[in-house]
């Protein structure tokens, strides 16, 4: 990952007032041949999130929804 905007990455948090929240990923160039991936917000403390099959796509910016 490159960047991301309106998200903390651990160990900061940021409080989420509502939902969906939405926030921005940006990736160096995935690979060619992925078609779709898993997010996993893979920490030692409990309110992890999970996405699963976010569609690639050309650009690899992603806008990620938490509902």
């Amino acid at each position: 990952m490159l960047h991301n905007y309106n998200i903390a990455l651990y160990p900061e948090w940021i409080t989420i007032k509502g939902k969906p929240y939405i926030f921005t990923l940006i990736f160096e160039g995935l690979d060619q041949d992925c078609i779709s991936f898993d997010l996993l917000e893979d920490i030692p403390e409990p309110g992890e999130f999970h996405i699963r099959s976010i569609p690639r796509n050309q650009s690899d910016v992603y806008h990620v929804t938490i509902r």
